[in-house]
């Protein structure tokens, strides 16, 4: 550069040069003091000429990939992948070469060749406003341009990249707060993982080409109420869409096969949403939080619901859930506060816990599934549930499935029902009405069983359907409240302890057609003040009506051929018992006598035990006593109880009707006590027996050891009395 001599000014003490100069276009107007112009001369054409190029280089592999700035160009080139740096955030690592002058860039070029984006290499340059991503690009580090806080525009041209983001710094573009123009080139097929995260764009166009949309490609991308998912679109990808706080409707095209976890979790405005046939899964957590989303259907196909798919929901209203659904997993619809009817499909298998607690203005379920396991929160905290429908090919009602139903006030088991699960309506404490229409429902455990106390004291009504054969056992057991059941012809079949416990229970009537009746079918129903059995050819069974029968009469019908053990033990306000004309006693080694076609009457062990209002006065029209023959190869005779209050008798008469040629003092005793007792009195074949002070009143046959008759004949008697 040439140099300009000053000339001095005359007349001055001292001399001011005024120096006008063009260096390079800029005008300079400078003053400089005596003798020291030429030095500020000097730096000043310094600061002005041109800075050369920096270069760097910034491959992994050292100089296969070079920087170089000029001009304010940052130009990439060389072949391969680039140098990762570290962010400002953290201790490890080296800042890009290119950090110290990030406030110089303002403009990239990333040539042909370069085949990746080093993590954090763009960091902080807030020259930059628009870049391009070349073709070549198959990977981004996390936070490569973060911080570019006047970058508006992104040409994404990248055809297959991948961006490794690690939590919790998965950024590329993060505090970009400008970047609202998001151009995806058409030769595109994916979009990779976390690459927009975050990013302020309002709308988004992704061309046809595409593919995939990555795992939280979107994610955070709070003011994005638009995009456009092409038919090419086969799956998107975990929190794809995440917390996308403005997007308001979403239209996922049929070739969609995935949607991943959370991929619109957080869409609070998300009010309408098209879901593809394709789909087969709705994944956890897919609309978690979509508070707006008033109406979903869900397409044929669909075989899950899986964990917190809806949860939070607060403004569904309504959902229709296909008939290929199988399974919904746990908390699929919690919280659904606004929630008021669901189907439950018929081919549903499993409902896992919590499903749908806390939606609690949930009213009607329309149940449906035929076979179906499930935990016993399901409708957990669904206080206005009032009304289920179960369907006419459900055959099993898992058990706890309508637990807490507390607004439940009828329910109707239909004809298909075959089996009741342990607990199905517990704590439904305002049942009050039960309609059960189940022809064959074999197993029951304890359907209204009530958490603490074991007692339903509401459920006052049930209405037996004249197509049911079985009650099942314990099926009605401790409902307290029942007060009166009526038990039409086709029922042949009465459980044990099917109504035990049922003490509000006053009236009972047992239909002809019943030929079975189980063990404590009707055991502590201590309000019981009428029963009537019509005629049965079977018997009454043991522990029928043990502890506190009430009624003061108990006419058992013609046909009746036992009274099981325990039968009426403790019933203290029986008073009488009547015994058709044509039964007989024998005893419980006789009972299953299979060899012998006579059908005797039996009295089992206890059978009235404790009954101490009981008289037997009308025992004296049983026409006789059989009494087994058979001889206990030991001692001689054989044993058969026949436990029967006699302590407020003092004697104990009956007549011989048959001494099958036996010795008649030689091989009968009444023995009491495990003692011996021997008639007081004998006249002709009339034997009367002192039987004051006792307790338990046991007849025996003795056999001589030399009797050729034993194990082959019965004795009979008549005229029992009791004094």
């Amino acid at each position: 550069m040439k140099l300009f001599r000053p000339a001095w000014d005359s007349g001055s003490e001292k001399k001011v040069v005024r120096i006008t100069e063009k260096l390079n276009g800029l005008n300079i107007m400078t003053c400089i003091k005596g003798k020291f112009y030429l030095l500020f001369l000097c730096c000043l054409i310094c600061s002005v000429m041109n800075v050369d190029a920096k270069t760097w280089k910034c491959g992994v592999n050292g100089n296969n990939v070079i920087a170089t700035l000029k001009d304010g160009i940052l130009t990439i080139s060389g072949t391969g992948e680039m140098e990762n740096y570290r962010d400002k955030y953290r201790k490890h690592g080296v800042n890009s070469p290119w950090y110290r002058y990030r406030s110089k860039i303002n403009r990239l070029d990333i040539q042909q060749g370069v085949t990746s984006i080093g993590s954090n290499a763009f960091t902080d340059c807030t020259g930059l406003t628009s870049i391009t991503i070349p073709k070549d690009i198959l990977l981004i580090g996390e936070g490569a341009f973060n911080g570019c806080i006047h970058l508006t525009t992104v040409f994404f041209n990248a055809i297959n990249c991948e961006v490794p983001g690690f939590f919790p710094y998965p950024y590329v573009f993060l505090d970009c707060d400008e970047l609202k123009n998001i151009y995806i080139g058409n030769n595109v097929t994916k979009i990779p993982n976390d690459i927009f995260t975050a990013c302020n764009l309002t709308s988004i166009t992704i061309p046809e080409n595409v593919t995939s949309i990555g795992e939280s490609a979107f994610s955070l991308c709070r003011r994005l109420s638009s995009i456009n998912i092409p038919v090419s679109i086969t799956s998107i990808g975990n929190n794809a869409f995440l917390n996308c706080e403005s997007l308001t409707s979403i239209s996922i095209p049929n070739n969609v096969k995935e949607i991943g976890n959370e991929a619109f979790k957080g869409c609070i405005n998300l009010n309408s949403v098209r879901i593809a046939k394709s789909i087969k899964r709705i994944n956890d957590g897919l609309f978690w939080g979509c508070t707006n989303l008033i109406s979903i259907t869900l397409p044929e196909g669909i075989s899950t619901i899986s964990r917190d798919a809806f949860t939070n929901c607060t403004s569904l209203i309504s959902i229709i859930l296909p008939e290929s659904i199988s399974g919904i997993e746990k908390d699929a619809f919690s919280n659904c506060t606004s929630l008021k009817s669901v189907t439950i499909p018929e081919n549903v298998s499993v409902i896992y816990g919590n499903a749908f607690k806390n939606c609690y203005r949930l009213a009607m379920v329309q149940f449906n599934a035929v076979y179906c396991k499930l935990d016993d929160s399901v409708f957990s905290g669904c206080d206005a549930l009032a009304e289920i429908n179960i369907g006419n090919k459900v055959t099993y009602i898992p058990s706890g499935v309508f637990k807490n139903c507390l607004r439940l006030t009828s329910v109707t088991i239909p004809e298909s029902v075959t089996s009741i699960g342990y607990g199905a309506f517990e704590n439904c404490h305002r049942l009050a009405i039960v309609q059960f229409n189940a022809v064959n429902c074999v197993t029951v455990e304890k359907m209204f069983h009530s958490g603490f106390s074991d007692e339903n004291t509401t459920l006052t009504t049930i209405n037996i359907g004249n197509k049911v054969t079985r009650i099942p056992e314990n099926i009605f057991s401790n409902c307290s409240g029942l007060t009166y059941v009526s038990i039409p012809e086709s029922v042949y079949y009465i459980g044990d302890g099917a109504f035990e416990g049922c003490t509000g229970l006053t009236s009972l009537s047992i239909p002809e057609s019943v030929t079975y009746i189980g063990d404590g079918a009707f055991s502590g129903c201590t309000g019981l003040t009428g029963v009537y059995i019509a005629r049965n050819k079977f018997g009454i069974p043991d522990r029928f009506f043990v502890k506190e029968l009430t009624s003061s009469d108990v006419f058992i019908p013609a046909g009746v051929t036992y009274i099981g053990n325990s039968a009426f033990s403790n019933c203290t306000g029986l008073t009488s018992i009547t015994i058709p004309e044509s039964s007989g006693i024998y005893s419980s080694s006789y009972r299953n006598n299979a060899d012998n076609d006579y059908s005797p009457f039996y009295i089992g062990c206890n059978a009235f035990y404790g009954c101490n209002s009981l008289t037997f006065g009308k025992l004296k029209s049983i026409e006789s006593l059989y009494i087994d023959g058979g001889v206990d190869p030991v001692v001689g005779y054989s044993d058969y109880y026949q436990a029967i209050p006699f302590h407020k008798y003092s004697t104990l008469s009956f007549t011989f009707h048959d001494k099958n040629e036996l010795d008649i003092n030689a091989c009968v005793e009444i023995k009491a006590d495990c003692k011996r007792i021997y008639p007081i009195q004998r006249t002709g074949d009339n034997y009367t027996f002192d039987i004051k002070g006792v307790d338990i009143l046991t007849i025996r046959s003795i056999y001589p050891e030399s009797s050729w008759h034993r194990h082959e004949y019965i004795i009979a008697i008549n005229n029992l009395t009791f004094n």
